[in-house]
């Protein structure tokens, strides 16, 4: 790897001096203990660099400063062994709340194990969280961990390989002014070595320590695996609904795949699951809901027919479908038994009752027309019924 562009850039002065020295450093055989920072940089700096006509000559002065100032204030920590990436495990600890009976309140220990409904995730720093974020931002430069740069506070760009697609040059614009920071922060060991002996301490202690009694725990009925298998067996694929979406992809990965769920992974699986039986309970209702109402209304109407024809008396008052109509309304037309729709049927089809048009057809009666013989007959039975009396009050 040479560096002639890069060193007839620079004028004969330190940082002159400072690329001869680093150029030196990433010899093959000590190539891959460099820090990311000064292997990165001198890569996109050197004379075969596809990037190197991509920068312009301020930032390539930039960028040499930034690896005077790293190695004067960050080198050391790259000659150690992996304690601080250790303890940096303990920098940032996510703890669990839930929103009990009394009140939102840090979770108890059964409620962190079963992973109940209702947890709430927020993480803590226990050395502060400037002090997290500048050892995070300190162990992507040695490291190169996409992991780090992200707890640095930076987000980054992924393909779908997963890949970042940041390039180093566009990552290192990104964290400059906190890079400059970093290397004024960093002059003061002792503060360095104090969080450190924070995280060391918590690590010790195993992280978080929750209490293992509340007043108003919360428990769970159902182990999680089963709700794991019913998940499994019973949500729909495809689902419109997200939180479905994803609560089959974790169940399924755990069923089949054996992958791990995390806390608050367990604690979806249950708060879904139970939304789903509600969902699912509440449309079953619904539908035999609908149903019931429909066969209601039609009874409903039926019955209303039988009614109106007894009063214009085209059906026997006494008919025993009446008693069944009662027995109908006191129940508000919910039930209707085979042998009670039967003798409703039978009465419908006597007044002509048309379901179809909802309306009862009128029978029209026949219209005979009388011969003269029978007029004659019928004036004779009117003459002796005169005779016998029977109109004698017609004169009055």
């Amino acid at each position: 790897m040479t560096f002639d562009k890069l060193l007839g850039l620079l004028e004969e002065n330190e940082l002159h001096e400072l690329v001869d020295f680093m150029k030196s450093m990433i010899r093959l055989d000590e190539y891959s203990e460099t820090p990311y920072l000064i292997n990165q940089t001198l890569k996109l700096l050197s004379d075969d660099s596809p990037l190197y006509n991509l920068v312009t000559d301020g930032n390539k002065r930039a960028l040499c400063i930034m690896l005077q100032r790293y190695y004067e204030n960050c080198f050391d920590y790259s000659l150690g062994d992996d304690e601080m990436e250790d303890k940096l495990k303990y920098g940032k600890i996510m703890v669990y709340k839930i929103c009990a009976a009394n009140g939102l309140r840090y979770a108890t220990e059964k409620e962190v194990e079963l992973g109940v409904k209702g947890l709430q995730e927020e993480p803590i720093y226990p050395a502060t969280q400037e002090t997290y974020e500048m050892l995070c931002l300190l162990q992507w430069t040695l490291t190169g961990s996409a992991y780090y740069f992200r707890q640095a506070g930076y987000k980054l760009e992924y393909g779908d390989n997963r890949e970042v697609k940041n390039t180093f040059y566009e990552m290192v614009q990104m964290c400059a002014e906190k890079l400059n920071n970093l290397f004024e922060w960093i002059k003061d060991s002792g503060r360095v070595e104090k969080a450190l002996r924070i995280m060391a301490k918590m690590k010790r202690n195993k992280g978080y320590k929750y209490a293992s009694y509340e007043k108003d725990e919360v428990t769970e009925d159902i182990p999680i695996k089963q709700i794991v298998y019913n998940i499994c067996k019973t949500f729909p694929r495809g689902s419109e609904n997200p939180e479905y979406r994803r609560a089959l992809a974790i169940a399924l990965n755990n069923y089949n795949n054996k992958k791990r769920m995390t806390v608050m992974e367990v604690s979806f699986l249950r708060t879904v699951y139970e939304k789903f039986a509600v969902d699912r309970t509440a449309h079953k209702e619904m539908a035999e809901k609908e149903a019931q109402a429909q066969v209601d209304v039609q009874l409903k109407e039926e019955c209303q027919a039988l009614l109106d024809a007894r009063n214009t008396r085209d059906i026997d008052s006494q008919h025993f479908c009446y008693k069944i109509i009662d027995t109908l309304k006191r129940n508000g037309y919910t039930r209707c038994s085979a042998k009670q729709r039967k003798i409703i049927e039978s009465a419908l089809q006597d007044i002509g009752y048309d379901k179809d048009k909802k309306k009862t057809n009128i029978v029209e009666p026949k219209v005979e027309i009388l011969s003269d013989d029978m007029i004659d007959a019928s004036l004779g039975t009117l003459a002796s019924a005169v005779n016998m009396g029977l109109f004698d009050d017609l004169d009055e």
